[in-house]
């Protein structure tokens, strides 16, 4: 049931921030569930994308769609890069 209603919200989220296929694909990889903990060379296959360095290059985007259009999360705002932020 978690599984389900994670989904849907990152969906949600997914479509508040307007993100593009590839940002989707790429963003519904690293946080589904089963990858929270993990390391994302251990997964970063499972996205649509060509290459680990393309798969950095569109998560580090979407840090940035949401530092630019978030104020939910603090933590984030606050951060001077857009690089990886704590789940």
């Amino acid at each position: 049931m978690f599984d389900h209603q994670w989904d849907k919200f990152l969906e949600q989220q997914s479509l508040k921030f307007n993100l593009t296929t590839t940002q989707t694909s790429v963003f519904f990889t690293r946080f589904a569930h089963q990858n929270w903990l993990k390391k994302i060379e251990d997964f970063w296959q499972l996205a649509d994308v060509a290459s680990f360095e393309s798969f950095v290059r569109h998560l580090t985007n979407i840090y940035k769609v949401f530092k630019t259009r978030s104020n939910d999360c603090v933590e984030l705002l606050e951060r001077k890069g857009a690089g990886n932020f704590p789940v």
